[in-house]
């Protein structure tokens, strides 16, 4: 791997037009985590599940 490979895979992202699910951590809360599908253009969270990780 060339060094431009090595660090296009430590920084670049994918970042999809649409919903994507994501883990979230309630830290000022109750401290638990739990996963979310969120839009990534209006951030309009259509599911959350409550999940122990």
């Amino acid at each position: 791997m060339s060094d431009t490979e090595w660090v296009d895979w430590l920084t670049v992202s994918v970042n999809p037009i649409g919903y994507v699910e994501e883990k979230w951590w309630h830290a000022k809360g109750c401290g638990k985590w739990f996963t979310v599908n969120r839009h990534t253009v209006t951030h309009n969270v259509v599911k959350a599940d409550e999940k122990s990780i």
